[in-house]
């Protein structure tokens, strides 16, 4: 086993870079839907892309909170908001960074 991994370094590594943001995920979304909080947040002005096209490139907007005084942030995921909408997001009162807007209603 450990001879293939040295000999095939390359692969390996991006192997266990994989598996590390496979993880990542599972973790955050589990953590998310068992220790989640609901708040608002407000949409502002950072923009991100959807997707790869340059040509038809899809714009979104990020959405920032606050938690004891410190702001966090995240992607809105959908063309749909405008910045100072108000939106509800979840995130992990331990670790903020972890957060999702909610569906609109």
């Amino acid at each position: 086993m450990f001879v293939f991994i040295r000999e095939n370094l390359g692969f390996s590594l991006l192997a266990f870079i994989a598996l590390g943001f496979i993880l990542k995920n599972a973790v955050r979304n589990q953590l998310l839907n068992s220790l989640g909080v609901e708040t608002q947040a407000v949409i502002i002005s950072q923009k991100n892309s959807l997707g790869n096209n340059n040509v038809a490139r899809e714009l979104t907007y990020s959405y920032s909170f606050s938690v004891a005084g410190k702001i966090y942030s995240g992607n809105s995921l959908s063309p749909e908001y405008r910045i100072g909408d108000s939106v509800k997001i979840k995130y992990v009162p331990a670790y903020p960074g972890f957060n999702e807007i909610l569906a609109s209603e």
